[in-house]
């Protein structure tokens, strides 16, 4: 049996006296064991000079207590070693020269922290075939009842990482990486392999690093969730602490986002009676999370990219700067790369801001995951208002059957929307055919209004939401009522992405969530309060407008 372990610059060290020899030394104790029958010791020490005399001593005393040890002083030459990745390169080198035929022991008693977590790395990775040992004292009682000899030797104990009782360690280790991975797929079974892939690789970035990430997507695909989970997840493993702070970009007004963004003191302007923090400071140690990113004004853009580079910001009608270490994540249905050779997004901004970009798949190409969200979405209907609804077999053929082919426009959030209406009017606590075959007219309604081309056999389509579809007309025709060609182009912007998403939406609470990405207490009235601000007409009036 061969032996590895450092020379302790502390702990071998008892003196220089016959004194020494009255307490325990690891290494010169590890060779005291007739039973381990070592035959050679790597005695591994760096490069100090003040160490040399404890080593030509430390080998004195060894081949003193068991002459058949043959030493041999290695110098390993690491940089730092605290740094697991400076000692891993010279271990690494050392391991490889090793014979691969011979039984090892690794002597943890001794040697830095890091060196103990290259060891084991590399005993886990099959490149050096090693067990551990940690030899230790006597305790002070036993110190008392031993002889010399004991006290010299001490005990040890062999740690084997290569049997079958350590397989539930690793898997533990491997259990909690795919319990963080299930986690961010919101607990939904997904067959999906792509998919899954992206969520397994999403997972390790979340958890190792606090860099921005930059979610992609079509609308309804699941980003804000995703943000949201990715926040959660990172709170529970202790690497934020702080809040979760969404903002949709496309309702950020560009005389108003200094003050959104990085608050404001009080007197800063008409109507600032009081101070105010802004989202960037309210997501200090936590999540800020801007979703539709792509529709932010470069104005706004240039005073962002600042904070995210320096953490460092001033409140409108500050002088004093401030600090925020918050981690940016940002969601766009764009591609910000076109639209920054458009010149409309800062290319310095893009930059910073996707240092992880992950692009999730619409609901049309994971088929095979439609039948388990479906299963889901009745579980939280069920959760949610305390009623069990299912299927009955035909009506779950038939909707599955629909499902595998349906356009699925607003993607996850229309699934979801379906469910929701058939548990609703579901009687009896069963989903009939008959409830969804009315089910699928009513989203290839949605989806023909929606401009999706319509089915020739929906007929039910009146000819004039047909003609009055298109966004452009409908903005034109909003301006052109409520008087809004004095606005800036930033602010039309921001009022023709809002009215695009009621358009597609059926009732207030629906385009509420779609614009705010979060459930808020009234969804409806903190819409209508956004319309009527910008525009000066609620949802239902701008509806009424649309149809008429």
């Amino acid at each position: 049996m061969n032996l590895i372990g450092f020379l302790g610059t502390k702990r071998d060290f008892r003196g220089t006296t016959e004194k020494r020899w009255n307490d325990f030394r690891p290494s010169v104790a590890a060779c005291m064991h007739d039973e381990l029958d070592i035959s050679k010791f790597y005695l591994l020490h760096d490069s100090i000079s003040k160490d040399s005399y404890l080593l030509d001593l430390t080998i004195k005393d060894i081949n003193a207590v068991n002459a058949k040890v043959k030493v041999i002083p290695v110098q390993i030459n690491a940089n730092d070693n605290f740094d697991p990745l400076d000692v891993l390169k010279s271990l690494r080198d050392f391991a490889r020269e090793l014979p691969s035929d011979e039984e090892y022991l690794i002597n943890l008693s001794t040697g830095t922290h890091a060196a103990h977590i290259v060891f084991f790395d590399l005993v886990r990775c099959n490149i050096l075939n090693a067990k551990m040992i940690q030899t230790y004292g006597l305790g002070a009682c036993d110190r008392l009842k031993a002889d010399l000899k004991m006290v010299q030797r001490g005990l040890y104990k062999i740690i084997d990482l290569n049997l079958a009782k350590y397989d539930e360690y690793r898997s533990i280790l491997i259990d909690d990486s795919r319990i963080s991975t299930e986690f961010l797929k919101g607990g939904v079974l997904t067959y999906n392999e792509a998919y899954n892939s992206l969520i397994s690789t999403i997972e390790r970035v979340a958890v190792r690093n606090n860099l921005p990430i930059l979610i992609g997507g079509a609308t309804g695909a699941g980003k804000t969730a995703l943000a949201k989970r990715l926040y959660d997840l990172k709170k529970q493993k202790g690497i934020v602490k702080g809040n979760f702070i969404y903002l949709n970009c496309a309702t950020l007004r560009v005389d108003t986002a200094h003050s959104v963004l990085f608050g404001h003191k009080k007197g800063a302007f008409t109507g600032a009676s009081e101070s105010r923090e802004g989202l960037i400071k309210a997501a200090d140690c936590g999540v800020l999370f801007l979703d539709e990113i792509g529709a932010m004004a470069l104005d706004v853009q240039s005073m962002l990219l600042h904070a995210i580079e320096t953490k460092l910001f001033y409140p409108m009608g500050s002088d004093k700067e401030c600090s925020s270490n918050f981690t940016l994540i940002c969601g766009t249905n764009e591609n910000l790369t076109e639209n920054s050779n458009r010149g409309d997004f800062r290319n310095d901004l893009l930059a910073r801001i996707d240092t992880w970009f992950f692009e999730l798949p619409s609901l049309a190409d994971r088929r095979e995951d439609i039948a388990p969200n479906v299963d889901f979405e009745l579980s939280k209907y069920e959760e949610t208002y305390g009623e069990r609804v299912r299927f009955n077999i035909e009506a779950q053929k038939k909707y599955l059957t629909f499902s595998s082919s349906a356009k699925w426009k607003r993607n996850f959030r229309d699934l979801s929307s379906s469910i929701l209406r058939m548990c609703t009017l579901a009687k009896s606590g069963t989903i009939t055919e008959a409830d969804v075959a009315d089910e699928i007219v009513r989203l290839n309604r949605s989806w023909c209004i929606s401009n999706v081309s319509c089915d020739n056999d929906i007929e039910s389509v009146p000819e004039k939401l047909e003609l009055s579809r298109s966004r452009g007309d409908f903005f034109e025709l909003v301006v052109n009522k409520y008087e809004l060609s004095e606005k800036n182009a930033i602010e039309l912007g921001s009022i023709r992405s809002v009215l695009s998403i009621c358009t597609k939406c059926t009732s207030a609470k629906e385009a509420s969530f779609v614009v705010f990405g979060e459930e808020r207490k009234n969804p409806t009235s903190a819409l209508n309060n956004w319309l009527e601000r910008n525009i000066g007409a609620k949802f239902q009036e701008l509806k009424a407008l649309l149809d008429n």
